[in-house]
């Protein structure tokens, strides 16, 4: 008979936290077995703690949730893109090229229309 570990010793053996384990075995239910133990505690086989650790990694590796069901099921998964934040900084990096950064020599305290709008603002306060 095969032992059968709770979630807290799970969670210790993959280095994956209680809740995102129950998060995994919602998503993935069909390739993560778990049985019930007394209580309704959820009890894992190696087999299952495989496949968080599978999980865990694709995740890590930005995968899709589709790309992680084929690589459960064994079929070759193609890497990751890069994610957008980067790759959209990178493209915005080569259309706007600064040659010099435009140094503010005032501060915005001393620009004019804030200093005409603090006196405005002054005014006002002795009519209420």
């Amino acid at each position: 008979m095969e032992t059968l570990l709770t979630l807290k010793q799970a969670s210790e053996k993959t280095k994956i936290g209680t809740s995102t384990i129950r998060k995994y075995v919602g998503e993935f239910a069909d390739f993560i077995s778990v049985e019930k133990g007394a209580r309704n505690a959820l009890m894992f086989t190696q087999k299952a703690i495989e496949a968080l650790k599978l999980i865990k990694k694709s995740y890590k590796a930005r995968l899709a949730k589709e790309d992680i069901l084929a690589q459960l099921v064994g079929k070759p998964v193609k890497k990751a893109t890069k994610p957008v934040k980067k790759t959209l900084k990178a493209s915005l990096k080569k259309v706007v090229k600064v040659k010099k950064p435009v140094e503010l020599n005032k501060t915005l305290a001393q620009e004019p229309t804030i200093q005409i709008g603090y006196h405005d603002q002054q005014a006002d306060q002795g009519l209420w």
